[in-house]
C-alpha cells in the first residue's frame, strides 16, 4: 500500500473520528477508534479484547489498546486530536481513555517499559490538566508538551523537552506521595533505591520552537 494512500486513510479517519467526538463528549468506549498508526518498522503487536494482532501502518489504535514493540520495533501513533505517541524498540504503551469534545478534552495513557516521546494534539491545548500519563512508578499531569519517558526496571526518567515557558509538570511519585514540578529542560528521575525521585537541569536544550 503506497504512503499516500495511507496518508488520505489517515486524514479520512481523523475527520469521521472528530466528528464522532464532537457528538459524544465523553470518554470513549472499548474497541473504539481514537487513532491510526502513521508510521511503523518491523514488528508491532497490539493486545485488543485478549488477542494480540500484529499492525501494520494505517492500522486503527482502539481505545483500551496496549500497543508493543519488538526488539528491532517501532511505532508513530497519531491520536483524534493530533497527539504523537512515539515507541522506541521493546516498548510498551496502553491507552487508557480519550475525550475530545467542544465540552470535555482528556487524554489518560500508561506507559509501562522502554522509550517512548509524547507531543501533545489539541487536548493539551485545551486543557492545562487534560493529559495523565501512569508509569509504574509515577503518574504525570500535564498540558501543551512534549515528553520524553525512558522506563527501565529499576529506574524512569521523565525528560521535558518542551512546553512553553511558566507552566510545569508535575510528577507525583506513587511509591512515597511526595509530588516534584518540573520545568521546561528539566528531568524528573525517580529509582527503586529508598524510592529516590530527583529534578535535574538538561545540560543542552535542542532548539526547541518557541510556540507551536
Amino acid at each position: 500500500m503506497s504512503s499516500k494512500i495511507v496518508a488520505r486513510r489517515g486524514i479520512l479517519f481523523l475527520a469521521l473520528a472528530a466528528l464522532l467526538f464532537a457528538h459524544r463528549g465523553v470518554s470513549v468506549a472499548e474497541g473504539a477508534p481514537v487513532g491510526f498508526i502513521k508510521e511503523l518498522d518491523r514488528t508491532v503487536m497490539v493486545t485488543r479484547g485478549g488477542r494480540e494482532i500484529e499492525l501494520v501502518q494505517g492500522s486503527e489504535i482502539n481505545a483500551f489498546d496496549i500497543i508493543k514493540t519488538g526488539l528491532m520495533g517501532y511505532a508513530m501513533i497519531q491520536l483524534i486530536d493530533g497527539t504523537i505517541i512515539e515507541l522506541a524498540l521493546n516498548s510498551e504503551a496502553h491507552i487508557v481513555d480519550v475525550a475530545f469534545s467542544p465540552d470535555a478534552a482528556r487524554l489518560n495513557i500508561g506507559i509501562n517499559r522502554g522509550d517512548i516521546r509524547l507531543r501533545t494534539g489539541s487536548i493539551g491545548l485545551k486543557n492545562k490538566s487534560g493529559i495523565s500519563i501512569t508509569t509504574p512508578r509515577s503518574v504525570i499531569t500535564a498540558s501543551n508538551c512534549e515528553l520524553i519517558f525512558s522506563i527501565g526496571r529499576e529506574a524512569e526518567a521523565v525528560n521535558i523537552v518542551w512546553m512553553p515557558k511558566g507552566p510545569e509538570v508535575n510528577v507525583l511519585n506513587v511509591n512515597t506521595g511526595s509530588l516534584l514540578k518540573v520545568k521546561r529542560s528539566q528531568v524528573a528521575i525517580l529509582t527503586d533505591i529508598d524510592n529516590n525521585m530527583t529534578v535535574s537541569d538538561i545540560i543542552e536544550e535542542g532548539a526547541a520552537e518557541e510556540t507551536r
